[in-house]
């Protein structure tokens, strides 16, 4: 299981590490590294360096591609929408 996470560890790291704001990296997945290994993977990356990526994944290439994006802003609204649910 250690060389699993390893190689999955920089498979992912190195996909991601030095992407700036807007830029977006792309992480193949595989038999080994399946779509939800990958994301989960990525989304415990983003927790640990307090950076934020909108993922998507595009199946005819086994790919997730993950581009950095702002923090999003966490603050409440200054007006409610009627229509949203609260």
């Amino acid at each position: 299981m250690d060389e699993f996470l390893d190689s999955l560890s920089e498979r992912v790291h190195e996909a991601l590490k030095r992407l700036k704001l807007g830029q977006t990296g792309t992480i193949r997945c595989s038999k080994e590294f399946p779509e939800i290994e990958v994301r989960s993977y990525v989304t415990a990356y983003a927790m640990h360096k307090d950076k934020w990526f909108e993922m998507k994944y595009d199946k005819a290439t086994d790919t997730v591609y993950a581009k950095r994006i702002e923090i999003p802003s966490w603050e409440k609204a200054d007006e409610f929408d009627d229509e949203e649910e609260l």
